[in-house]
């Protein structure tokens, strides 16, 4: 959006079959469109920089106005079973994307340089100085915040800020160690928020949404760390499932039962999942069976509880015959899990309905 911004367009959506469209600015922050928000109505959408102050263009039913002038977007388009997803495929299809002058038939503004921000790799991300010469290319598309004006000042005295240039190489060896032990500091902060995410004291809905809606940006750049850009809780909430039941770490060289009683399945209006990751690479989780996860659309396969819940299965070798319908395959390392309930409840939102924890097959 650095010359001007862009119009997305979506074609009208059943009105059983939710949508969410997010829009993310580079801090992670996050507006939403779709079933929640603006309906299911065919409807363009206008996403707009921060220095954009036009009137509303004839045809757009909402603007969206970002903090930076560049940022990304995901749309979610719902699947109800497996012989849904040519229907998805063609909801999709029906989706476009432009710029405003494209929409408005009028002449585009010039266009300002591709810029190609440095490439690091997790470990550089992590205790590389380098990562300030990167924050400084991206700080360029990023204004300053009225309630940071006083931070960037303080920044600027070590070169980091739009169009200033850090060089490690520069600093005195004091300055260039207090640097490397604030980022230390910093990746302590961030792994203590993530044991508190493991045992509830910090929830998801606390770290995702827009600026006025996340009070700690510790608890934002934690789970962004963790695992990237996020919806608001309003939207969807991420239960994180890291520890069992007496609070040791998961690993696949046991086996573990995860169970939601009859009246307590999780409390979401449009559909809920548990997702399998690696905890090492943090991905999915490679298995005999292609099984990455376990969510609404596969319930009419599972096999229930005499009280109308389930029990899943969470192991790396598969379980007995009867119980494979249940099974969830874990490596045979670390592991975590990651819950989505869209729609959630407003227990679920603030906490107050927690996911159980997996319980240790003895």
């Amino acid at each position: 959006m650095r010359e001007e911004p862009i119009v997305v367009s979506v074609p009208q959506i059943e009105e059983c079959r939710y949508y969410g469209l997010s829009i993310f600015d580079l801090w992670g922050h996050c507006a939403m469109l779709g079933t929640r928000t603006t309906g299911n109505d065919a409807a363009n959408f206008m996403i707009a920089g921060p220095s954009w102050d036009g009137q509303t263009p004839k045809g757009i039913k909402k603007v969206v106005q970002m903090e930076t002038t560049i940022g990304n977007g995901a749309m979610r388009t719902q699947l109800f079973n497996p012989d849904d997803i040519d229907n998805v495929l063609q909801l999709q299809e029906g989706v476009s994307v432009q710029t405003l002058s494209s929409f408005l038939g009028q002449p585009a503004p010039a266009r300002s340089p591709l810029i190609a921000p440095a490439a690091l790799t997790k470990s550089e991300q992590k205790g590389s100085l380098e990562i300030f010469s990167l924050l400084n290319q991206l700080l360029a598309f990023a204004p300053t915040h009225p309630s940071e004006v006083e931070l960037r000042k303080r920044v600027a005295k070590i070169g980091v800020g739009d169009g200033l240039t850090f060089d490690a190489a520069k600093l005195s060896p004091e300055i260039k160690t207090a640097i490397e032990l604030g980022v230390a500091d910093a990746w302590a902060d961030i792994n203590e928020t993530l044991q508190k995410l493991d045992t509830g004291e910090v929830t998801p809905g606390e770290c995702y949404g827009t600026r006025q809606r996340i009070k700690n940006n510790l608890y934002r750049a934690s789970c962004i760390a963790l695992a990237g850009n996020a919806q608001p809780k309003e939207e969807v909430i991420y239960p994180f499932i890291g520890l069992d039941e007496s609070g040791k770490p998961l690993n696949g060289s046991n086996a573990y039962t995860i169970t939601f009683p009859g009246d307590q399945l999780p409390p979401a209006r449009q559909f809920w999942s548990i997702t399998m990751y690696d905890g090492i690479t943090r991905l999915l989780v490679s298995n005999p069976i292609d099984r990455y996860l376990l969510n609404t659309p596969m319930e009419p396969n599972w096999v229930k509880d005499a009280d109308g819940g389930y029990t899943f299965y969470i192991q790396n070798g598969s379980p007995d015959e009867d119980k494979k319908a249940n099974w969830l395959p874990a490596p045979d390392g670390p592991f975590y899990m990651v819950m989505r309930l869209y729609g959630p409840s407003v227990a679920a939102q603030e906490g107050e309905w927690q996911a159980p924890k997996p319980r240790l097959v003895e």
